[in-house]
């Protein structure tokens, strides 16, 4: 990944041959392509190894996370409100590739929005829910 960040930002410049034998690239660096050229990278990637699919709310603090995942690794549950606040952290191991449930229990959390977000070191998939007391 970072040798793909450091391609991105060095193949994303502004040509210029006043720069030839001054900089790396001979070029100035230009952020606006060197972010396009890394989003173009994600699309063309299938990189969704979890996919939170829903949340359904079971009886007002009990959740069930439906999920979908490509790896049996550990991954990590994390709830946030919607300012930010950590709600939750949980770290779980999916026991088969596919569609998988998760159990959550958020009791005594007020109404509101909250993010729910399932990761790993190289993937990260979040979804908003509205709780109702």
């Amino acid at each position: 990944m970072v040798e793909k960040v450091r391609n991105a930002i060095l193949n994303g410049v502004d040509a210029n041959s006043t720069l030839n034998n001054i900089t790396v690239t001979g070029g100035r660096l230009n952020a606006y392509n060197s972010v396009k050229a890394m989003d173009d990278s994600c699309e063309s990637e299938n990189t969704e190894v979890i996919n939170i699919t829903d949340i359904q709310n079971i009886d007002g603090s009990n959740f069930e996370v439906y999920y979908t995942t490509q790896t049996i690794e550990p991954l990590n549950l994390m709830v946030t409100d919607r300012v930010g606040r950590v709600i939750l952290r949980q770290k779980f191991t999916p026991e088969i590739i596919g569609e998988e449930t998760l159990m959550v229990n958020l009791n005594g959390q007020p109404t509101g929005i909250y993010i729910f977000s399932i990761y790993n070191d190289d993937s990260i998939n979040s979804k908003k829910h509205f709780i109702l007391e």
